[in-house]
């Protein structure tokens, strides 16, 4: 009980020692809410669920387009 994404990305990027605002977090679907709300950049693929594109703000490509690698190309300085 009270375990989500959220609460697990926290309790790890804690452990490892990464403030809330270094962490980002790809989402989907309604159960990856709070884990993008936890985290301080969140990002939603253009193809999720209705209620995260109408909750955040950063979306990102379509999961079938490669947004997650193509973010973590953006994000690591490659393009």
């Amino acid at each position: 009980a009270g375990v989500t994404k959220g609460s697990t990305l926290a309790a790890l990027a804690t452990e490892l020692g990464y403030a809330q605002d270094e962490v980002a977090a790809v989402g989907d679907m309604p159960n990856d809410i709070p884990m993008l709300s936890w985290a301080g950049n969140a990002f939603v693929v253009a193809n999720a669920h209705a209620s995260l594109l109408d909750q955040f703000d950063n979306i990102i490509a379509r999961n079938d387009e490669d947004a997650v690698g193509q973010l973590l190309l953006e994000l690591a300085g490659a393009l």
